[in-house]
């Protein structure tokens, strides 16, 4: 009889062992299950966000080729109007430096927006920071122009006094 006492009593004790363990692996469970919660919707979060600076970038890299694609088509109507001009060669030249300077600044921003994309909290400032660098640089290829034209009027006098 104390034999059966004292296993029933060990019995007891692992059954309220057992029961403890239980409960903490429930809170346990119930506590990962929170967290699992809130990692999935931080990452919807930034799934989102994502999404939102992947159309941003498409965006820019649009206007990019589209001020690419102006400029070359300038560049272009520059080298066929002029032939032999030494001293417009070499304003021509200071802005094609310029105008590499630029190209470089832009590729150097373009790389730095990629890294931007592990960023999300300075990422919706640095885009923002590109945009109006785009519209500087889109504004400084337009003033090119212009002086490019002006320049092409000048040759074209010059020409037509030789």
């Amino acid at each position: 009889l104390e034999q059966r006492i004292a296993d029933q009593q060990r019995y007891e004790q692992q059954l309220k062992q057992l029961e403890q363990t239980i409960q903490q692996m429930n809170q346990e469970l119930m506590k990962i299950q929170h967290e699992k919660s809130l990692l999935q919707h931080e990452n919807q979060k930034s799934t989102f966000e994502n999404e939102s600076l992947k159309s941003q970038l498409g965006k820019l890299n649009e206007k990019h080729e589209l001020i690419n694609s102006r400029f070359s088509d300038t560049f272009n109507e520059l080298a066929k109007k002029t032939q032999d001009q030494q001293h417009w060669q070499d304003q021509f030249n200071i802005l094609q430096i310029k105008n590499d300077e630029q190209n470089k600044l832009f590729v150097e921003l373009k790389t730095h927006y990629a890294t931007l994309l592990q960023q999300s909290e300075t990422m919706k400032i640095e885009v923002k920071e590109l945009r109006e660098q785009n519209k500087l640089l889109a504004h400084e290829k337009w003033e090119l122009g212009q002086e490019k034209a002006h320049l092409e009027g000048q040759l074209k006098y010059l020409q037509s006094t030789i």
